[in-house]
């Protein structure tokens, strides 16, 4: 897929899914720009920063990696309740503006930047 046709397959998506079943996923920036384009996201607790990207019933939903029926179980209550799957979507752009915004990042790097010519 390009680049440029992310943008739209955001939009005609109800939900974001990452399913990873091992610690190789680190952090999931695929799931932060899904996040900036107001979608929930259903992914794995793997205590690799994953889970604390979408937070488990603000943004979305984690589960187990590998389970089948709790990952199902999550689509399934993510399909059913409309109002919930719109409100973490609203939710999930609200951390990734407050989180991961080019100024906040920007304004960090900098910070570290004179922090470590300071020692």
């Amino acid at each position: 897929m390009a680049d440029s046709e992310l943008p739209r397959r955001l939009q005609a998506a109800d939900v974001f899914v990452l399913p990873s079943r091992t610690a190789a996923e680190t952090f999931g920036v695929a799931q932060v720009e899904a996040m900036a384009a107001g979608l929930p996201v259903v992914n794995t607790a793997l205590r690799t920063g994953t889970d604390w990207v979408s937070v488990h019933g603000l943004t979305g939903l984690t589960v187990r990696p590998g389970d089948v029926d709790d990952l199902a179980g999550a689509l399934r209550q993510m399909a059913s309740r409309r109002d919930f799957r719109l409100a973490c979507g609203r939710r999930a752009r609200a951390r990734v503006c407050e989180l991961f915004s080019i100024e906040r990042r920007g304004a960090e790097t900098a910070a570290l930047y004179e922090e470590l010519l300071a020692s």
